[in-house]
């Protein structure tokens, strides 16, 4: 599943895989139930946020990751 920040907001941005099918704020809490991937990928994303937004971020990725993920 490809994932970003509201896509309609960035007309210029050319995605060279398909466009998001799940558009999300990371400074709040996912939309999905626990457990649901069994992974997560993240680039250039943490630098972005305060520390405790971070943390808060990470801990959601957690609960969102099947066990082992």
């Amino acid at each position: 599943m490809n994932a970003d920040f509201f896509s309609h907001l960035k007309p210029y941005k050319n995605y060279s895989t398909p466009k998001p099918q799940w558009q999300l704020d990371m400074r709040y809490p996912f939309k999905c139930p626990n457990d649901v991937f069994d992974g997560v990928f993240t680039e250039h994303v943490l630098e972005h946020f305060y520390i405790d937004d971070a943390r808060a971020l990470l801990k959601e990725i957690y609960r969102i990751l099947k066990p082992n993920g």
